[in-house]
């Protein structure tokens, strides 16, 4: 089912009985109206275009990742770690910080030791 047809605006207002210059400010309304209408269906395509792509992009940047995290693999090692420190503070330092300090040197070594294996 068809809507409405458009008339053109010349032929249109003389049928009517509109004085002219009400007629000629009408067509101009009417003309601008056109502009503006023909304005925004083409910002509309150039939006649906934009979306479009953006689409494509995720799509591909899916792919993408999905290669990626295929050719990559999660390794989780078990590592051992003893550490000695001092039964009693020194310096005004306290057992604790000496731990973790010693910790962290430790597991620095060994994520060194990992990473020369990997490569």
């Amino acid at each position: 089912m068809e809507g409405p047809k458009m008339h053109t605006p010349q032929g249109y207002w003389k049928k009517q009985a509109i004085p002219s210059e009400h007629a000629q400010k009408i067509e101009a309304l009417h003309n601008k109206l056109q502009t503006q209408v023909s304005k925004i269906n083409g910002l509309v395509e150039e939006l649906a275009k934009a979306q479009a792509q953006k689409k494509a992009i995720e799509q591909a940047l899916k792919k993408e990742q999905l290669k990626i995290s295929k050719n990559w693999q999660v390794e989780t090692r078990m590592v051992a770690v003893t550490v000695t420190a001092p039964t009693e503070p020194r310096n005004g330092g306290s057992l604790h910080a000496g731990l973790v300090g010693a910790l962290v040197m430790c597991l620095d070594d060994v994520l060194l030791m990992y990473l020369n294996d990997a490569l």
